[in-house]
This record gives C-alpha cells, structure tokens and sequence, in this order.
C-alpha cells in the first residue's frame, strides 16, 4: 500500500511537471502543434465552462485553450507507441477527449500486455475475474470494490474500446504516463 502511495505521487508530480511544461511553452510560443480530429473547442465544452474562462479545480489554472493545447502536445498521434513494461505492444494510437480533457487508451491490448485475462464482449469488456467496463458509462471498479468515476466514460472507436488514461492506476494497478512523445504502462510493484 505503501509503495502505491508512492506511486500515485510521483504520478502526480509528472503530472504537474507536464503542466509546468506546457504553460511555459505556450508561454514562448514553442508549443508543439498536432493537427487534431476535433475542433479546438467543442460546443459542450464552451457551454459547460464558457469561451476563454480559466477552468479550476487544482494548483492551476488553466484556459480551456491552454488545456487542449496541453493534451495536443502530449504526443503526437502519428508516431506515438505504446510501451507496457518496456516493450512496444501493437495497439490503436491513443485518442483525445476534448470534453473532458482526457488521453484515452486502447483497454484489451493494453489489459492482455499487463497480463490480464481479457473477455471483449464489444461494448462490454471483462477483465480478470469480475472488473466489467461498460461502453458510455463512466462507473469504474475492481472486482468486489465500490465503483469509482474517472475522467470520462469508455468509448468505442473504429472497434475498439478506449479508456482514460488514469484507468490503469485505479483500476488495474499500473501506472500510464507520458514520455518521449511515447504512452508508457508500466505494472505497480508491491
């Protein structure tokens, strides 16, 4: 327990460090530019927290601009790999979720790369013995827990099944971040 404590941490501490990064470069003009699928700003977006409003709710505020900007710059979607436990998996290129401003990842390759046992029901997915996670709701939990909700649901893309990146943390006891324009998911050890 120890040891996930000190994980979520220093998962926290990237986190913000990423953010630093990102103000600053946005602050210079040298932020990275993706070319999106989305527009910069959807409509549920400027409705929910209106157009150029700083969005609070932790150490910084950040405009709605500068956090798209953000999770644009994190990778770019052309050559980003996913990395679990150190080798590359071949996996759908992670998405972005402008509404909630989340990096999805691809859940059945990443799950069976972690080792788990994987049953893809198409909008249902069944990890191990009894973690369920259910297309367009967002209600999380492991096996005999109480549900948790994340930074958005799961949604289904060409096919596939995509959670928030922070999924693998609470849920899975990994950990994902971001490196070298890479996705990393590397397995917590106890």
């Amino acid at each position: 327990m120890k040891k996930l404590l000190v994980v979520r941490v220093l998962t926290s501490v990237l986190l913000v460090l990423a953010l630093l990064a990102a103000a600053a470069c946005a602050g210079n003009g040298n932020t990275p530019q993706v070319e999106a699928a989305a527009p910069p700003a959807t409509e549920a977006v400027a409705a929910a927290h209106g157009n150029g409003e700083a969005i609070t709710g932790g150490p910084f505020e950040l405009s709605e601009e500068d956090r798209i900007q953000m999770l644009e710059s994190m990778f770019n979607p052309e050559t980003v790999q996913i990395i679990v436990n150190g080798e590359i998996i071949d996996a759908p290129k992670p998405i972005l979720d402008y509404e909630a401003y989340a990096v999805m990842l691809p859940l059945v390759p990443i799950a069976e790369a972690l080792g788990y046992t994987v049953v893809d029901n198409g909008s249902e997915v069944v990890i191990g013995p009894g973690t369920m996670v259910t297309e367009g709701l967002n209600s999380y939990a492991r096996a005999r827990e109480a549900p948790i909700t994340l930074d958005a649901a799961p949604v289904i893309h060409d096919g596939v099944m995509f959670v928030p990146s922070i999924f693998f943390q609470e849920i899975l006891s990994a950990v994902a971040y971001f490196a070298d324009g890479n996705v990393l998911v590397d397995d917590i050890v106890e």
